[in-house]
């Protein structure tokens, strides 16, 4: 019993090391910090905080940045993902097999397109979270802080 579940584990980290898989990887974890910054932002209370020291941040601000956040990443990720797979149906039509595998196994630019659909997802979700309302002073500024955070992880 103890052999079938080392085999299965051992599988489900080879599937996880395929190339092929590492494009999910990173949106899950960034639609996790998302989520880890929205429930540690809403349990702020405006007390922990030294609201004299910090500048307001409006809601409207927050919508607006992540407005455009969101936008501009789904057409970068968009843009990005069709060169990626234009560039791997040329390479498979007129290449050889060993070229082909060197052109999927491109991991800067799996990088660069997960770290933007992962840019995506955190805007959505903190747009959401932002319009139901959950923030007080204190969260909208640790949430500012997290968008810039994000924006700043981003290859330029």
């Amino acid at each position: 019993m103890l052999g079938y579940f080392k085999e299965k584990i051992f599988t489900f980290i080879l599937w996880l090391k395929k190339p092929s898989n590492g494009l999910w990887i990173t949106p899950v974890l960034g639609a996790l910090f998302a989520t880890f910054l929205t429930l540690i932002s809403t349990l702020i209370k405006n007390k922990s905080l030294p609201l004299a020291m910090m500048p307001t941040i409006s809601e409207e601000l927050l919508n607006d940045i992540l407005s455009i956040m969101a936008s501009s990443m789904l057409a970068v990720s968009t843009f990005s993902l069709s060169i990626m797979v234009s560039a791997f149906s040329s390479a498979s039509n007129g290449a050889t097999p060993r070229a082909t595998e060197l052109v999927m196994g491109d991991n800067t630019t799996r990088l660069a397109i997960s770290s933007f659909i992962s840019a995506f997802v955190y805007a959505v979700i903190a747009k959401i979270t932002l319009g139901m309302g959950y923030y007080n002073e204190a969260g909208r500024f640790v949430l500012f802080i997290g968008t810039i955070c994000v924006l700043i992880y981003l290859p330029p």
